[in-house]
């Protein structure tokens, strides 16, 4: 068990690197679909996870979606990460033509539990980080050849430490909680309709928890990429992230919908070198994702995923 423990937060510690424990959640993926691409998605986010990779892609969305994800983050079971998204499009609830953009609301948890099989495992979480965000993307002009929008996310994060585990006589210590707001922006433009350019600032706001020697701030990235269309149902993607006090990494993905129903889709991280590969499934507006990924060191990643196109649902 001690193995175990500390197993655990050998893995926590990679999610947040030198960082606080908080900020986790931005380390791991939230979108089968990306994540299968290797997460290269902030020039061609367009769906309900946009709020993640880059929220100017919320103005590419015209509709209701609605989309969920679950994994357990290298395999191991006492690690879970859930999230969901749904899309409101201002003009669709008003009448009105496109021009008060897209917005987003998502929610996302990560836990850490620990269970020895003596007391119940309801109390048995060595941390839980949630993360609720509102976003919003507008296209700021649009013509027959070009598009250039905005977006931006505010995120509410907030973490329980759990509670100690039990002493001699079986008592356990409340190790607190605490939130902090953080805010993200992006930039979306399209060329010729096959050339997509994203740029991402997440955590602008520099938003940390604790204070004096203890505060310890959430990580803060930039990433810049580029989605270009070679042949009809066939994309590329090619992203460059940085994240502060971290190595530069490359990701690239490519998704191929081999027919109206199936896309095959595979990517590679550097640093570490990562391979990613999954597939989704539609019919009628219901789409399937499942992705998997294999770290250099440690198990598979299994994500699966559903998303809804409501549209295409009520229309059956």
């Amino acid at each position: 068990m001690k193995n175990k423990l500390f197993f655990t937060s050998l893995i926590v510690a990679s999610f947040c690197g030198n960082a606080f424990a908080a900020g986790g959640t931005d380390q791991l993926s939230v979108s089968p679909r990306a994540k299968a691409m290797g997460d290269a998605f902030v020039a061609l986010a367009n769906d309900a996870f946009a709020v993640r990779y880059n929220p100017a892609g919320l103005s590419r969305v015209d509709g209701f979606l609605a989309g969920i994800s679950y994994n357990k983050p290298y395999g191991e079971s006492f690690l879970k990460h859930f999230s969901g998204s749904v899309t409101l499009p201002w003009h669709r609830l008003f009448g009105s033509e496109n021009k008060f953009g897209v917005s987003a609301i998502s929610a996302e948890f990560f836990t850490v539990d620990y269970n020895n099989g003596n007391y119940n495992s309801v109390d048995n979480e060595l941390w839980k980080e949630s993360v609720i965000s509102f976003s919003h993307g507008v296209k700021l002009m649009e013509d027959t050849n070009s598009s250039l929008s905005f977006g931006f996310s505010a995120k509410y994060y907030n973490l329980s430490l759990g509670k100690s585990l039990p002493d001699a006589v079986g008592n356990r210590e409340d190790l607190g909680s605490g939130g902090t707001v953080g805010i993200d922006i992006g930039v979306q433009a399209t060329l010729w309709q096959r050339t997509s350019f994203g740029g991402y600032l997440m955590n602008i706001n520099r938003p940390s928890f604790g204070e004096g020697i203890h505060e310890e701030d959430l990580p803060r990235k930039l990433v810049v990429g580029l989605a270009y269309e070679p042949y009809e149902q066939v994309i590329t993607t090619l992203d460059l992230e940085r994240e502060l006090g971290r190595d530069s990494q490359v990701k690239t993905g490519v998704e191929f919908w081999v027919v109206e129903e199936l896309a095959l889709r595979a990517g590679i991280n550097s640093n570490p070198n990562t391979l990613f590969a999954g597939f989704g499934l539609r019919f009628r507006g219901v789409e399937f994702d499942y992705s998997f990924s294999k770290h250099p060191v440690l198990d598979f990643t299994n994500q699966f995923g559903l998303a809804l196109d409501l549209d295409k649902i009520l229309k059956r």
